[in-house]
């Protein structure tokens, strides 16, 4: 069955209308291609769209500006706009995806994954190779100074460790290292050792999380004051100036350090929550980099001869999540049902505007053991059938229904799909109750468990399928694990495949998962994201990035 979702999409198109051994050596990170482009000033016919052929695939436009625009809006300084506020500058206490792109201008750690290649660079490493099955022998380069003037040694690595095993957040991330044998062999030399064999180390040591800091920095300071100022612990191209909640995080050229220095002196982040705003801001100028500017404004900024827009692959999954811990989402029958009472078809392509894919997973298609959904088995997620759904709720003991709340920020996407919800859900006698939030609320709230349904995306910071255990292994706290996933067949496979060194077995176990996840109806997956950055046209050398983490530092003037 399919019935068109006339009224909202009205709707939405009128708001649519508003503007085994190895060894590796590392080098700088702006001495590696990455996936970034430099376009000549000349650029190319207004709007034109360019596909780099990257592994992650992506395009972009080259336009030629206006003859009398300036480089960048303020003289000697980047500005980027971003879509939410960091709920912290310490990404090991409170971490988002704003608050991770942030803490890649002022934090390094030891590798990163070029995203044009996929393989792993040094960065805070200058080389490093497997001892065993077990350990990973790092040697750090000699010349990194931190923020506060004192220089990084392997201490300092190991204690990034340590630290990470000990904070909540970040625990699960952790915990497969074997502190006790971890150990420092010279103040540039050390060995990072695991319980098991974890095939995945190299990814897990790309994740922007993964940032080496200052011992006597952080232990020097507080937790409440690191979540503002990080006390001088980064080892980044930029320094930490200031932060004005609610307008701008402020971040200047760091002159000691150890790689290639960024070309603009200054870089702020202007915080400006609202889509359209955003994305009016960068139209007029005002800001040099949008993040996530409006979908529907996309065709229109590529005709600008002012804008660049560069568009990437992304590990992003939006998703409807369901707190299978309280009644009545409990029942799997009532999840079954609420997911036959939605076209999803209609819904993703009016929601996102053709952006990016309809998907059928919380895992993407670079995922080992991704394969496309069962449409016998999954009709669930695939079928468009609100009789059955209101068949279904019947036989789960709810023929008149239930009211539910509704959680989500302030998206504009996730807003206009919420609205949608409530038409649809409402139309099989399920009550909606929606609560729009600020993002750091939103996580501080369905953190403590008490949230019935959210409207989420799930963006890991790697490609490895081991990111996601946190996210639906028993252990993983309502933080992670938001739809309270307590299955021992889940927990089974992915402590198998966090272990296993035989790829072909990680990927059934993978496969095995995503089958799981999809009859149990724990989730109702909407969408794999396309990420969409706005560029002023006098700028080149930007990397889009499958997790939106380009790494800013690295923009010139063309």
């Amino acid at each position: 069955m399919k019935r068109k979702l006339a009224l909202v999409m009205a709707m939405l198109m009128v708001l649519g209308t508003l503007p085994a051994c190895s060894s590796n050596s590392g080098g700088s990170p702006s001495e590696k291609g990455g996936s970034a482009v430099s376009g000549g000033a000349a650029g190319t016919e207004a709007g034109a769209v360019i596909e780099t052929g990257d592994k992650i695939n992506s395009t972009y436009t080259n336009n030629t500006p206006d003859a009398n625009l300036s480089v960048t809006a303020v003289e000697d300084t980047l500005t980027i706009a971003l879509a939410s506020e960091p709920p912290s500058l310490d990404i090991f206490q409170l971490s988002d995806s704003a608050a991770t792109l942030v803490s890649k201008v002022h934090c390094e750690g030891l590798l990163r994954r070029n995203d044009a290649t996929m393989e792993y660079e040094g960065v805070l490493a200058k080389s490093w190779e497997n001892v065993d099955d077990t350990t990973i022998r790092f040697h750090l380069r000699d010349d990194v100074y931190f923020h506060n003037g004192e220089k990084m040694t392997a201490e300092d690595v190991l204690y990034m460790y340590q630290r990470g095993n000990e904070l909540p957040l970040q625990s699960s991330f952790y915990n497969m290292y074997d502190l006790e044998k971890c150990k420092i062999i010279d103040d540039y030399t050390l060995d990072i050792v695991t319980f098991e064999p974890f095939p995945p180390m190299e990814d897990f040591m790309s994740d922007p999380a993964d940032c080496v800091l200052s011992k006597k920095a952080i232990e020097s300071s507080t937790p409440e004051a690191l979540v503002r100022d990080l006390n001088g612990a980064g080892t980044g191209p930029y320094k930490f100036v200031e932060w004005i909640a609610g307008d701008r995080i402020v971040f200047e050229r760091n002159e000691n350090y150890w790689g290639e220095k960024p070309e603009f002196k200054n870089l702020v982040f202007r915080i400006i929550t609202d889509s359209t705003a955003r994305t009016l801001a960068f139209e007029a100028g005002d800001v040099d980099i949008c993040m996530q500017p409006l979908t529907t404004s996309v065709d229109s900024l590529r005709q600008n001869p002012n804008c660049d827009i560069w568009t990437c692959d992304t590990f992003t999954t939006a998703n409807i999540v369901f707190n299978c811990t309280v009644a009545p989402l409990d029942n799997k029958q009532v999840r079954q049902a609420l997911a036959y009472a939605l076209d999803l078809d209609t819904i993703v392509d009016t929601v996102y505007s053709g952006t990016g894919r309809k998907h059928d997973s919380f895992f993407t298609p670079q995922n080992e053991g991704y394969h496309p959904a069962d449409p016998e088995k999954d009709k669930a997620l695939l079928e468009y059938n609100p009789e059955k759904a209101k068949e279904l709720l019947a036989e789960a003991g709810y023929p008149d229904g239930f009211t539910i709340k509704l959680w989500t920020n302030e998206n504009q996407n996730r807003i206009d799909l919420a609205e949608i919800l409530q038409n649809n859900w409402g139309a099989i006698g399920v009550k909606v109750d929606v609560s729009i939030m600020e993002f750091a609320t939103l996580m501080a709230e369905y953190s403590k468990g008490i949230h019935e349904v959210v409207i989420c995306a799930f963006a890991p910071t790697g490609k490895d399928g081991q990111f996601y255990y946190p996210y639906m292994h028993s252990t993983g706290p309502f933080r992670r694990n938001y739809a309270g996933i307590r299955n021992p067949e889940i927990d089974k496979l992915m402590e198998n495949a966090q272990s296993s060194l035989d790829k072909e077995e990680r990927a059934a176990d993978y496969a095995k998962v995503i089958d799981i996840l999809r009859e149990e109806v724990y989730m109702i997956p909407l969408h794999n994201s396309e990420n969409i950055f706005g560029v002023r046209s006098t700028l080149t050398n930007f990397e889009p990035n499958p997790v939106s983490l380009p790494r800013l530092a690295i923009v010139k003037s063309k």
